[in-house]
């Protein structure tokens, strides 16, 4: 359907009153169907017509109402920009923006249908979509800041795990799969202890600058990111040897310094695993920090502030080293490694005061792994939790049994100072189970073996008991030195109000020695041999009938 309209002049508004006398021709109610179709158009969008010289020869109220917002003078900017669009075809549709007033930006929605009988004219519809622009805007910037704070670690601002995952994910999808690129894991050294000893915000702060450190070693071709804790994971585009050395190095050096928090100085130090791979081993994150994951393992192993590369036998030790702990896991299972007890009596009245086990740290016999310090911690740390289970419920069955655990995984006793106590207590919940005395923090102190400690430090210690034993008990009857020893040891003990247990106990030779000298208990195999928790509840039993 086409209506022919004339042009509009200078002195009269085109509007359908004034453009009914022009008719020619027309279908009858055809300006009647127009005026109800420009109503409704009039509610949403603009309708203007140009003739074939671009001169307006028609407006609605809602092109008037869209052209006066744009206006920063009396030149209509939106006429002149349509009166520039040139249609090639019939059917024309584009989104535009225009100046306004106050320089504010509108856009506009504008089709155009031009129709060319009997003459040319062009109909353009006009809808203002700026708030719906607007509303995207909105929703692309608050994307982005869910991107970014989906990719920004919290506390550091570097990036994170997420972020890693899909720059990695990036690198392994890309088309040449054969480019090698190399891929490491940097651990803060003893970054626990200074988390423990300074306090978490001393952590966050060492964490928070450690980050800045990393953040300047970032590029095109590095990427750093945040993957947990104190671990973060560096992507390097190159696999030349050297060139990878050199940056890791400088890393490394500049992660080496002294913090200070409160007064307080910690050494941190850093160690970094690192390998060079392609895409076509690697499949997900956790695959790809697979390799540098145990190079970083053997970094710590050398002492930490090194820098270890991944190599084939790696592979081999680790998969060896992880049979192995599979096979005492199973045999911990299995009960195939029964915790003994040795009951410690009264040398006054013979009353069982406690029952004594140890924890010795695991002596590998394979030569791959018997220097491998972590290994043996994560065997004690899980025969360390079987015990306690085992005391744990023993004393929750029978509230009047006193347990005392030495655990023997050191040779430098410094370690046994009353921080290591407390650390071993509070980690493995052990304090129940360890005390005497319930009421007091009272831990046993031991001489025992080759353990040597200065006497007058007993005195600092909270402890209510000292035990002696090993060649020192088992010797005692045939050297007059340990005699001498043993004798001074219970007297400084006695003098500082704590009372001596004396182990390893053989014969009966030592055991009237030691009642002679004044030692307060004794343990050992002339007085019962280790007994299973089943003989620990007979003996018990025992002893409590012959009281009765």
């Amino acid at each position: 359907m086409c209506y022919l309209l004339s042009p509009m002049n200078k002195e009269t508004e085109p509007t359908l009153d004034s453009l009914k006398s022009t008719q020619t021709a027309l279908p009858p109610h055809a300006f009647e169907h127009a005026e109800a179709i420009l109503h409704a158009i009039d509610q949403s969008a603009g309708v203007i017509i140009l003739d074939n010289d671009r001169k307006v020869i028609f407006k609605n109220t809602k092109f008037d109402d869209i052209d006066r917002r744009l206006k920063n003078s009396e030149n209509s900017p939106l006429i002149s920009s349509l009166q520039k669009i040139n249609i090639e075809s019939k059917n024309y549709h584009k989104e535009i923006s225009v100046r306004g007033l106050k320089n504010k930006t509108y856009w506009l929605d504008i089709t155009c249908s031009q129709f060319t009988s009997p003459t040319k004219i062009d109909i353009f519809i006009i809808i203002d979509i700026t708030p719906h622009k607007l509303t995207e805007e909105h929703l692309r910037s608050n994307k982005k800041m869910l991107q970014l704070a989906l990719s920004v670690d919290n506390l550091t601002g570097i990036a994170n795990r997420n972020a890693f995952s899909v720059h990695l994910k990036t690198i392994l999808e890309k088309e040449n799969k054969d480019k090698r690129f190399c891929i490491g894991i940097i651990d803060i050294d003893h970054f626990k202890k200074a988390n423990d000893t300074l306090g978490h915000k001393a952590g966050d702060k060492l964490l928070k600058k450690i980050s800045r450190i990393l953040k300047g070693f970032q590029s095109n071709s590095i990427f750093v990111a945040r993957v947990g804790g104190d671990e973060f994971a560096i992507i390097i585009d190159n696999d030349d040897y050297i060139v990878l050395s050199n940056i890791l190095n400088d890393i490394l050096h500049s992660l080496k310094f002294t913090f200070s928090f409160d007064g307080i100085l910690h050494n941190s130090s850093a160690s970094i695993g690192y390998t060079i791979t392609t895409a076509h081993t690697k499949t997900n994150i956790s695959d790809a920090l697979h390799e540098p994951d145990m190079a970083l393992y053997q970094a710590k192993e050398m002492g930490g502030n090194q820098i270890y590369l991944y190599d084939n036998q790696l592979s081999e030790r680790y998969e060896q080293r992880l049979k192995l702990l599979s096979d005492i896991l199973t045999s911990f299972k299995k009960e195939k490694f029964p915790t003994l007890y040795s009951p410690t009596f009264s040398t006054n009245g013979g009353d069982i005061l406690l029952f004594s086990t140890s924890i010795d740290c695991y002596n590998s016999e394979n030569i791959e792994l018997k220097n491998d310090d972590t290994f043996k911690q994560q065997v004690d740390k899980y025969y360390i939790e079987n015990t306690y289970k085992e005391i744990r419920k023993t004393i929750n069955n029978n509230g009047k049994l006193y347990f005392s655990l030495k655990i023997n995984n050191s040779k430098d006793i410094d370690k046994y100072s009353i921080n290591h106590i407390d650390r071993i207590i509070h980690e493995y919940n052990l304090k129940s189970a360890i005390e005497i005395d319930h009421e007091n923090s009272n831990y046993i102190l031991n001489f025992v073996d080759d353990t040597c400690m200065s006497l007058p430090h007993t005195r600092d210690l909270q402890c209510k008991y000292i035990k002696i034993g090993g060649d020192l008990i088992k010797y005692l009857p045939d050297t007059p030195t340990n005699k001498i020893i043993v004798e001074s040891i219970i007297n400084v003990a006695h003098s500082v109000g704590k009372k001596v247990i004396a182990t390893d106990v053989a014969s009966k030779e030592c055991d009237l020695i030691l009642r002679q000298l004044g030692c307060d208990y004794v343990e050992g195999a002339f007085y019962s041999p280790n007994l299973t928790l089943t003989e620990v509840y007979a003996l018990v039993a025992q002893t409590s009938s012959s009281h009765d």
